[in-house]
């Protein structure tokens, strides 16, 4: 019965072990654990060693560059593409409402209802109404 081939990782992080103090070995195995998508196993490996007073603070730096290589590996979620607003409903129904504010001006004598700041008012609450909620928009 053939023997199980030798974890990846575990080679080299007992490699790491006997070479602690080399930038260049925590960034191979840092590497190598990104490649194999095993970065949860490198940090727990780091960790491990944080409790020990020599390799403390280079097992927070190696924490740290697990971390670093994590996210950056990390991608921003795809937004749906929203589709474009169909600017007959809100133009219509601009149009009906200054339709309805002239008609009511000239039917109450109140000739202020025509003033360019209520127009101006009127479009505004039309530029404000949510349109791509609206069925049709």
């Amino acid at each position: 019965m053939p023997s199980p081939e030798p974890d990846p990782l575990e080679s080299a992080w007992q490699a790491l072990l006997s070479e602690w103090e080399h930038d260049e070995r925590h960034r191979a195995f840092v590497g190598l654990a990104a490649t194999l998508e095993r970065l949860p196993d490198a940090a727990r490996r780091y960790r491990a060693e944080l409790a020990h007073s020599a390799r403390g603070p280079r097992a927070k730096q190696g924490l740290d560059l697990v971390l670093g290589v994590a996210m950056s590996s990390l991608t921003p979620l795809k937004r749906p593409e929203r589709p474009p607003i169909n600017l007959m409903l809100p133009m219509g129904a601009f149009a009906a409402a200054l339709i309805m504010t002239v008609f009511l001006a000239q039917a109450t004598g109140f000739r202020s209802l025509t003033s360019p700041w209520v127009i101006f008012g009127e479009a505004l609450v039309m530029a404000l109404i949510p349109w791509r909620r609206i069925r049709g928009g």
